[in-house]
């Protein structure tokens, strides 16, 4: 019976030990990039989805994952067992175990529709970022296109950046006239980025800072630094030299340590502003940035275009002849097997092809939408992603 008993013992060891290793590390690194690259899958097809919902005219609308949890869940078993009892039985024990594991992936998915973040979306995007992606060595053309909705120089029209509309040829000349020549390679079109302080003015120096002030400084976009004594002479003294104003702001305002950098564009000597013009600013040219929302429904445009009439740009930024459509699904009958990206809205498949070759003749469809998806993720508040307590299981896979 003893022997029995141990021999029992020692199985059940057995079965716990497979239960466990049914489950290896492996397993669970394996789940890990799964999900990761279902995260991929489904903001990749949002982006594009929204791209066709723009292309007929429609609304768009945006979601995201907001957690994705994975459980995996190990079991043992030793189905019927017996063991025999009494010193003088003769029946045999039996045992039969077994061992399983079950992967239960659930997420929490986020309807993107804060004011915040329409709002945000819906903004302008600064110059500063703009510099950003340009002194990151993105594709120059790329950006221009992208982030460019309209040029207008001195007291003239202004050219838009619409394809297929009255005037797009016009913009397309002076976009590269102004910004990067044919002449010139990408690597040889420069474009400076110039700041300035603006400052906010608050009355009586050496008072306490009052909510109103604070209030004002938000409201003005504007960061708290110190302002001293010293400064206030130091501007004191430059005005009575001008016989004038500092910055225009008058002598008894003393400006409270506020400030926000105002980057300006400067080409070839030629100062182009963006944003709202301002009275006391000279400019040369104005330039409408887009917002991410603008940026998605211009690749709408160009895919409502026939593919000889979509735009083409030089994405090298060593080469200068190369040149390759900005923005260039497949749809319909084109659409092939190896895609990057495929969705299906109203009846229709639309899909942007794998590249398995980087080269300066391939399309630029997945780095524009890149792009657009970093500038859609700095819009994203905690807020706009609430992560639901309880888990649900909404799916399983059971081996």
């Amino acid at each position: 019976m003893i022997r029995m008993l141990i021999r029992f013992a020692a199985l059940a060891a057995v079965a716990l030990l497979a239960a466990c290793a049914f489950a290896p590390k492996e397993t669970f690194v394996k789940a890990a990039y799964d999900y990761n690259l279902a995260v991929e899958e489904s903001q990749n097809q949002m982006l594009l989805l929204n791209v066709v919902r723009a292309s007929k005219r429609h609304p768009m609308y945006f979601t995201a994952i907001s957690a994705m949890r994975g459980n995996i869940t190990s079991s043992a078993g030793f189905g019927d067992s017996s063991i025999p009892v009494g010193g003088g039985s003769a029946s045999a024990g039996t045992i039969a175990p077994n061992a399983s594991y079950s992967a239960n992936p659930s997420f929490d998915l986020a309807v993107l529709d804060s004011k915040s973040f329409t709002r945000g979306i819906l903004t302008p995007v600064p110059v500063e970022t703009f510099q950003y992606y340009w002194d990151q060595g993105w594709p120059k053309e790329l950006l221009l296109n992208l982030f460019v909705a309209s040029i207008k120089e001195d007291e003239g029209a202004a050219s838009y950046n619409s394809p297929g509309a009255p005037g797009y040829g016009e913009f397309q000349q002076r976009l590269g006239k102004i910004f990067c020549p044919a002449e010139k390679s990408p690597a040889e079109c420069s474009i400076e980025f110039k700041g300035e302080n603006d400052y906010l003015d608050v009355p009586d120096f050496g008072r306490a800072l009052a909510m109103q002030d604070a209030v004002k400084v938000e409201k003005a976009g504007l960061r708290m630094v110190r302002y001293t004594k010293d400064d206030r002479k130091n501007d004191e003294d430059q005005a009575m030299k001008d016989k004038g104003p500092v910055d225009g702001h008058e002598i008894g305002a003393i400006r409270l340590a506020a400030k926000k950098k105002d980057v300006r564009i400067v080409v070839n000597g030629k100062v182009v502003c963006t944003g709202k013009p301002k009275p006391d600013r000279k400019c040369d040219m104005h330039v409408e940035m887009r917002s991410p929302e603008a940026m998605l429904y211009y690749l709408g445009e160009i895919l409502r275009l026939p593919r000889s009439a979509r735009p083409m740009i030089r994405s090298c930024v060593d080469d200068v002849s190369p040149t390759t459509r900005l923005f260039d699904p497949d749809s319909g009958p084109e659409v092939g097997d190896d895609n990057a990206v495929a969705v299906r809205y109203m009846g229709q498949l639309f899909a942007i092809a794998n590249q398995r070759e980087s080269t300066c003749d391939k399309p630029r469809s997945m780095h524009a939408l890149s792009l657009i998806g970093q500038l859609i993720g700095q819009l994203k508040e905690s807020s706009d992603l609430p992560v639901t307590g309880a888990v649900t299981v909404v799916g399983g896979t059971n081996r």
